[in-house]
């Protein structure tokens, strides 16, 4: 039973809330890409979560690069700790050496990978926490919280009769909103093991 105890912009029920909350499929397979600035990272990918480990695990296959692997911790002060280990976060922290800004993109970085742990922890006990808002409308069902001077999002849209078709996890900083997200992970799932 999912717990949805928060603020929402939408006339639906906590029961259809619920419903919907429940289509967001993290145990996945299919096609994505990160977008970081003005780059983008298209890739083929495997996720799931892992509770033995407590982490959620993403295999990324990115077409010249290779593949390349992630788990992220599903205790979000260990998640922080972790990243620093992580082949995609040193790709993305590469890409942006010589920016004035380099510092606050790099906060952001690592605010979406405590984010997104926070976030897959409480989907994988199917509970919601009241930090989060709701917005359903248009056929997107908008989750997002505020922490930290920046604004994180997990954006479901296109669903099916299982699971949403597009699931898009961002994170921007409003100050610079007219330039869209900071960091952005796209998954197309072909295939939900839920």
């Amino acid at each position: 039973m999912v717990v949805v105890g928060c603020a929402t912009t939408s006339t639906t029920t906590d029961e259809s809330l619920s419903s919907k909350y429940q289509k967001i499929c993290l145990d996945s397979s299919g096609k994505g890409r990160i977008e970081f600035l003005v780059n983008k990272y298209p890739f083929t990918y495997e996720s799931q979560i892992n509770l033995k480990k407590n982490t959620f695990d993403l295999a990324f296959d990115f077409p010249i690069v290779g593949e390349r692997q992630m788990s992220i911790s599903l205790n979000p002060k260990e998640a922080a700790k972790l990243l620093n280990h992580s082949s995609v976060v040193r790709m993305l922290e590469s890409s942006i050496e010589d920016r004035a800004d380099r510092e606050n993109i790099i906060n952001a970085v690592h605010e979406f990978y405590v984010l997104t742990s926070e976030f897959v922890s409480l989907k994988s006990k199917n509970q919601f926490s009241n930090v989060y808002s709701i917005e359903d409308k248009n056929q997107h069902f908008v989750i997002s919280r505020n922490h930290g001077g920046f604004v994180y999002e997990i954006d479901a849209y296109s669903p099916n009769e299982k699971f949403y078709e597009r699931v898009v996890m961002k994170i921007s900083d409003p100050k610079y909103r007219q330039n869209g997200p900071i960091l952005s992970l796209f998954l197309v799932p072909e295939a939900c093991e839920k």
